[in-house]
């Protein structure tokens, strides 16, 4: 018989009470439709018998509402045939209670969809068993939500398997550390690149070693740098030489210091080059000694920067080959400190092509035993700019076939300072280089280095050169040194410089040098450099040379020399006259003499006339005999004046005569007496008229005796005044 119940209006249903619904038969169970089935209320459901359940179909279970479906019991669920529970909407499945969930067999879980493992709630996922778990499908696994995920345990992933693999990204990220800490190695190992990739850096720090190291190679690359950076150092040496080998530059830039000094030197070694350059700047100095070591000529792939940030330890680790191979950018690239570090081996390997890298604060840097280890290929590459950066005991070690190598270019730019640390044997390894050397340079040698410099060597310098030279550097050149000046570049010699040589330097002057001195060199040279020079040296003086001599270096010419001045003895000024000693005068010949100018004649003193000899008195041209003063005629000798002659004597002035002594006028002739005139007649002294011989006054004229004024007569002698009187007598 058909069952009225399919008959019944919704609201009917709705009335029906729990005793009627559970006394529905089979049948008219069977007979509610979707929309009486949506109707009833969660107490009406938990009516229905456990039996009939069995016969709904998957229409009818699917149309209970979400707020009826806790009403089922977990007999009622566990009757559901598997098709029934796949009817079950989201909505259902997310309203149940985590006991109703429970009650469903592994049969009824494993038919659940994707879509409804996607409804469940962490508290409905809690409740399921591991086996139930381990039938999820992949697609299932990865359908479990973000907020779901959290209430699985580590058995429960465990039971996932391989399947574990199908966790999504968001899934793996949502997991809590507490989770993550418990995972077996089996399941990191089932990880996939995108779970990998898809766990925390709070994840990865509650990780054990072993989880780490259970990781699967094929998976580490996809370890960002922040996961890698979260890692501690026991987490990075449990990766293998496999994993790190599996890292890629970009992951190996994110590492630090600690990460890079936990790997062992095996994994260090199998960095590629890139790998290599890649380590960050801090995370270089993570490198220990044997690391460097182990990775040999493939430190040569390290970029300047990372070179820069190698400690001193790790600069000096390196070996000669590992130098050896290293670039110039690498080479310039190394601090002043890492420098000073290097072994002097390491320094001799530095390649010669690199060498042009080193900046100057490095060479500076370098101790004399390193600038030593330098050998000549290398000390040839250096440009004139390097070398300018040495110091004086960098320059000090060098060998001299090393010295010898430098261009004139380098030369020129060996710095004052460092100039002084040439040694002799160095300064003659340079030879005929040393002319480049500039004026700065050679005021900074020493005079141990100027003495040392052979005659070609000082042959060769330039008038600039020379005349850098201090006096103190003249003092100490040889007189042979002194001979080979070149005749150019005497005339760059100064004053100073002149004045500070001694006497036997002069004296080493060859005619051609001391014949290409200027006026105002000779101006400076002193009276025992005058003294030095040979006669033929002093007479290829040109007048104006002559005249230069100052009144103190005149002093210094012997009698010879001034013979020597012959002609260009009249270049002498007053004051060079007035100068000579009375030596020095009296050693002038007649010729001499007479070819003094009237101011010559004028300047010489009563100490200089009186060392005149008679016949240079005589050799006085008439011309000039009237520049010397009254004082210089009055300190002649009665043998001088009588030495005059009647043309000297007439050309003497009155003032002259005035101050001629009675000795003077006693040596005259009575010729030369009476050819003076009436003014000089006049001009004789009181004291002086005693001199005159009665043969003098009867010489005289009338014009000359009436010449002679009161005060002479009075002065006359009695023997005197008769002869005056006998002359007017016989006129």
């Amino acid at each position: 018989m058909t069952s009225i119940v399919s008959s019944l209006s919704v609201n009917q249903i709705k009335a029906m009470s729990t005793t009627t619904i559970a006394s529905l038969s089979t049948d008219d169970v069977a007979a509610l439709s979707s929309t009486q089935i949506a109707a009833l209320s969660s107490s009406q459901i938990a009516a229905i018998e456990t039996g009939d359940f069995e016969v709904m179909s998957s229409a009818q279970i699917s149309a209970i509402s979400a707020a009826a479906v806790l009403g089922m019991s977990t007999d009622q669920l566990g009757v559901l045939s598997t098709g029934n529970v796949q009817g079950l909407s989201t909505s259902q499945l997310a309203a149940m209670y985590s006991t109703q969930i429970e009650a469903l067999d592994a049969d009824q879980v494993t038919a659940l969809s994707s879509t409804q493992i996607a409804a469940l709630g962490s508290a409905s996922l809690a409740v399921m068993s591991t086996d139930e778990l381990a039938s999820f499908t992949t697609d299932e696994i990865a359908a479990i939500s973000t907020k779901a995920i959290v209430a699985l345990d580590a058995d429960d992933f465990a039971a996932f398997g391989s399947n574990v693999s199908a966790l999504t990204s968001k899934q793996v990220s949502a997991l809590s550390t507490d989770q993550i800490a418990l995972f077996s190695t089996t399941t990191i190992a089932a990880f996939g690149s995108d779970q990998v990739a898809a766990l925390t850096s709070s994840q990865i720090g509650v990780m054990s070693t072993a989880a780490i190291a259970a990781i699967a190679t094929d998976t580490i690359s996809s370890l960002t740098s922040k996961q890698l950076s979260a890692m501690s150092s026991d987490q990075i040496a449990a990766l293998d030489l496999d994993r790190t080998t599996a890292l890629t530059s970009s992951q190996i830039s994110g590492l630090g210091s600690d990460a890079i000094g936990a790997m062992t030197t095996d994994e260090i070694a199998a960095f590629t080059t890139d790998e290599l350059a890649a380590i960050s700047t801090k995370a270089i100095a993570g490198l220990s000694t044997d690391d460097l070591t182990a990775l040999g000529t493939n430190v040569t792939s390290l970029t300047s920067k990372q070179i820069s940030a190698l400690s001193t330890a790790q600069i000096a680790s390196l070996s000669t080959d590992v130098i050896a191979g290293l670039g110039s950018s690498q080479i310039g690239a190394l601090t002043s400190t890492q420098v000073a570090v290097l072994s002097t081996a390491a320094i001799a390997a530095i390649a010669t092509d690199n060498i042009a890298a080193l900046t100057s604060k490095q060479l500076s840097a370098m101790s004399t035993d390193q600038v030593a280890a330098l050998d000549v290929d290398q000390v040839t590459a250096l440009s004139s700019s390097q070398i300018a950066g040495l110091s004086s005991g960098a320059m000090a070690v060098m060998s001299t076939d090393e010295i010898a190598a430098f261009s004139t270019d380098e030369v020129a730019a060996i710095s004052s300072k460092a100039i002084s640390g040439l040694s002799t044997d160095q300064l003659a390894a340079l030879g005929t280089d040393v002319t480049v050397l500039t004026s700065k340079q050679i005021s900074a040698m020493s005079t141990a280095q100027i003495a040392s410099m052979s005659t070609d060597v000082i042959a060769s310098l330039g008038s600039n050169q020379i005349g850098a030279l201090t006096s103190t550097q003249i003092a100490a050149l040889s007189t042979n040194a002194i001979g080979a000046i070149s005749t150019a570049s005497v005339v760059a010699l100064t004053s100073k410089q002149l004045s500070a040589m001694s006497t036997d330097q002069v004296a080493a002057l060859g005619i051609d040098q001391v014949t290409a001195l200027s006026s105002s060199q000779i101006a400076g040279l002193s009276s025992g450099a005058i003294a030095a020079m040979s006669t033929d040296e002093i007479a290829a003086f040109s007048t104006d040379e002559v005249a230069a001599i100052s009144t103190k270096a005149i002093s210094g010419l012997s009698t010879d020399q001034l013979a020597a001045l012959s002609a260009n003895v009249g270049s002498l000024s007053s004051k060079q006259i007035a100068a000579l000693s009375t030596d020095q005068v009296a050693s002038l010949s007649t010729d001499t003499v007479a070819a003094l100018s009237s101011t010559q004649i004028g300047a010489l003193t009563s100490r200089q006339i009186s060392a005149l000899s008679t016949a240079a008195i005589g050799a006085i041209e008439t011309a000039d005999i009237g520049s010397l003063s009254s004082k210089v005629l009055s300190a002649m000798s009665t043998d001088q004046v009588a030495a005059l002659s009647l043309d000297q004597v007439t050309a003497l002035t009155s003032s002259q005569i005035a101050g001629l002594t009675s000795g003077g006028i006693a040596a005259m002739s009575t010729d030369e007496i009476a050819a003076f005139s009436t003014d000089e007649i006049a001009a004789i002294s009181t004291k002086s008229i005693s001199g005159l011989s009665t043969e003098d006054i009867a010489g005289l004229a009338s014009t000359q005796l009436n010449a002679l004024n009161s005060r002479q007569i009075q002065a006359l002698s009695d023997e005197q005044v008769a002869a005056v009187i006998a002359a007017y007598s016989s006129v």
